[in-house]
């Protein structure tokens, strides 16, 4: 079944979706283990996301520099992601538009998120300041969904330290499962509702 392609798409875009759906068979059918699995449902997301009516923003900077702080302000969300000054975000972090607030963490080795108490975010997500280390360092992400009108438009923006940007491997996010070395990572993702 061919689908049509909207005026405003590249006109590679399908064909990309097809390698990318192609490439999760082959990676599910010839994987070996649990995180093979992971792979195939990761490549298969990201295709989707070819096709969602959003935008993407990466905002990029150093271990507190004020990236958390931009997300609460842009969301109109002051308390939501931690910003003490001793405090630093250690996951990649979504934030999406819904209907009520609420929140989840993906824990490595688990299926499907775990519901979180949204006042309870920090504890998944941030750094001991007298350590340095993640305080959960089985968390590899943690999805917020907030009544947002910013949110509601469908932009999407992932903040990253400067770190994760120039080293590949130095942070977490969706598309790495496994509990990766962490520096300093929060991002932020408004979708539709």
């Amino acid at each position: 079944m061919t689908q049509e392609q909207p005026a405003d798409r590249h006109p590679l875009t399908q064909p990309v979706i097809r390698l990318c759906n192609d490439a999760a068979d082959v990676v599910e059918q010839y994987g070996e283990t649990y995180r093979d699995t992971q792979a195939a449902q990761l490549i298969r997301a990201e295709a989707g996301r070819l096709t969602a009516d959003e935008a993407t923003v990466v905002v990029v900077g150093e271990k507190k520099r004020g990236k958390s702080s931009l997300i609460n302000a842009l969301v109109g969300a002051a308390n939501l992601m931690p910003v003490e000054v001793d405090i630093a975000t250690s996951v990649h972090v979504l934030v999406r538009h819904a209907p009520h607030l609420r929140a989840a963490a993906l824990v490595t080795g688990a299926d499907e998120p775990m519901p979180i108490e949204p006042a309870d975010i920090h504890r998944y997500v941030a750094m001991d300041p007298a350590t340095g280390a993640p305080y959960r360092d089985d968390v590899t992400s943690v999805e917020v969904g907030l009544p947002s009108p910013m949110l509601a438009e469908g932009s999407r923006s992932s903040t990253r330290p400067a770190s994760a940007a120039s080293s590949p491997g130095t942070h977490r996010s969706p598309s790495r499962p496994s509990a990766w070395p962490t520096r300093c990572c929060s991002s932020y993702t408004a979708a539709p509702s």
